[in-house]
C-alpha cells in the first residue's frame, strides 16, 4: 500500500499534467450538498459566456475538490481550470461572489510551479475530503473571436 507522501505526489502528477489557467474557492453562502455544490457550479460555468462578455472559447477542463467547512458544514469548493482566460479573474471572481458566496479567483501562476497542485493533492487525503471530480463542461453559448 501506498504512504500518504506517495500518494500527494501521485496526485500532485496527476494535477500538474495539466496547464491551469485560474484556482477558484467558493465557500457557499447557504448550506449545500456536495452534490447540489457542484451541480451548480457546472451550470454556471456552463451558462458564463454571453454575447457581452466570453470567459473561455469552447468549453473548460476542471478538476474540483470539496470540503466540509465550518460547525455549520457548508461546502467549500477549490477549483483548478483551464480554459479560461486569466486576465478575466477578476470578473469571474465578482460573479461567483454575486452567485455562491465568498469566493476568490486568482490566476494560476506558473511561476509557483506545483503550489495549487501540493495543495489540492494533500487534500485529497484529508479526513476534510468529500468529494472531488474532473469534468470537461461546453460552453452553451459559442462566439466566434
Amino acid at each position: 500500500m501506498p504512504s500518504e507522501r506517495e500518494l500527494v505526489k501521485g496526485y500532485q502528477e496527476l494535477l500538474d499534467s495539466f496547464q491551469w489557467d485560474v484556482f477558484v474557492t467558493i465557500t457557499f453562502r447557504k448550506r449545500a450538498t456536495t452534490a447540489w455544490a457542484i451541480h451548480a457550479v457546472k451550470c454556471f460555468l456552463k451558462h458564463l459566456n454571453s454575447r457581452e462578455v466570453q470567459f473561455f472559447k469552447k468549453f473548460v477542463r476542471c478538476f474540483v475538490f470539496s470540503e466540509k467547512y465550518g460547525q455549520r458544514e457548508g461546502i467549500h469548493l477549490h477549483l483548478l481550470i483551464q480554459g479560461i482566460d486569466p486576465s478575466m479573474a477578476g470578473a469571474l471572481e465578482r460573479k461567483c461572489l454575486n452567485i455562491f458566496g465568498e469566493s476568490a479567483v486568482k490566476p494560476y501562476d506558473h511561476s509557483l510551479p506545483r503550489l495549487a497542485s501540493f495543495y489540492l493533492a494533500e487534500k485529497c487525503i484529508s479526513p476534510l475530503l468529500d468529494h472531488w471530480d474532473f469534468f470537461k463542461i461546453n460552453s452553451r453559448l459559442r462566439v466566434a473571436i
